[in-house]
């Protein structure tokens, strides 16, 4: 399993690591690999965002930052969007980080 941390829908890198896996995906599926991104954002620009860049893999909203608050992945530089450092995390047989 892939799992996307993001910025959410107001930042342009995300948006275009995210279009990067969009274009990967078909591959990824073929290796029985599943993908989440998990972002900041509220559940309705979580599914715009998703909707935007045609993606096939569930995205999930945190507007409550429980992941960042747990991770202790609190992007400082941002406090307007107050959003998560991104990271992409592999994860192997039995939810391993790999």
């Amino acid at each position: 399993m892939i799992v996307v941390l993001s910025r959410g829908h107001f930042c342009p890198k995300d948006r275009r690591q995210l279009r990067n896996v969009v274009d990967l995906y078909p591959e990824i599926k073929v290796a029985y690999t599943k993908v989440v991104t998990i972002s900041t954002d509220n559940l309705l620009e979580t599914n715009e965002m998703r909707d935007a860049l045609g993606a096939a893999w569930p995205f999930l909203a945190d507007p409550g930052r429980v992941v960042q608050k747990d991770l202790d992945i609190a992007e400082y530089t941002d406090p307007t969007h107050d959003p998560m450092i991104p990271y992409t995390v592999v994860l192997g047989p039995g939810l391993r980080i790999h």
